[in-house]
């Protein structure tokens, strides 16, 4: 896969959890669509709500394919623990199966996981480690707290219209993360947002 431009569109390609029960409406997807009919951005996106594991492999397998090459940015919006993410029905999935479903297919590519505390890990942990080494992703992004719902939506937009403005490479992704800091360094903290990407680890 050949990089994204700074003036290509970014595509998204959101994978959601069921919040809190079958019957719940909470959604991203209201985030999404600001994105997709600002003006400035049009940033398309394709969501799913995803409650099984062989849900979640189907998706993901669907993202690595050339056709979705215009949708370098995984968004994965679920329930979290350090270091995995919570399906419907106590199902859960850690880093090690993402990676293993995802191996060698994330070049330029960017995953941001809107999930509670997934990666909060340290900087060498194996699991962190690993999972960047099997997929071959150009950026990590998550929280390494708890984070609260609509706090967790105002940062996202902000990240995922940043992104939109940069090369998908290790100096754009560079990049976003100097933005976000002059931009909403406190809000950072506060969610404990953390970017691994390239070389080096924030």
């Amino acid at each position: 896969m050949v990089y994204r431009r700074k003036d290509q569109s970014k595509g998204i390609y959101c994978l959601e959890g069921v919040w809190n029960g079958r019957k719940d409406t909470t959604t991203v997807e209201p985030a999404l669509r600001l994105l997709e009919m600002n003006a400035n951005l049009r940033v398309p996106y394709f969501h799913y709500r995803i409650a099984r594991p062989e849900e979640l492999e189907f998706r993901l397998k669907e993202w690595t394919m050339q056709a979705f090459n215009n949708y370098p940015i995984l968004y994965l919006a679920f329930h979290g623990l350090p270091g995995s993410i919570d399906l419907a029905d106590e199902e859960r999935l850690n880093l090690d199966d993402l990676g293993k479903m995802l191996r060698g297919s994330c070049q330029h590519r960017i995953i941001h996981f809107g999930a509670c505390s997934t990666l909060d890990l340290k900087d060498d942990d194996p699991r962190l480690v690993d999972f960047r080494r099997q997929t071959e992703v150009l950026a990590v992004i998550g929280y390494k707290k708890d984070v609260d719902w609509l706090t967790s939506m105002a940062f996202e937009v902000l990240l995922l219209s940043t992104l939109q403005g940069v090369t998908f490479t290790y100096q754009g992704t560079r990049s976003v993360d100097r933005t976000l800091d002059k931009m909403a360094s406190g809000l950072r903290e506060a969610l404990g947002v953390r970017m691994h990407y390239g070389g080096t680890n924030t």
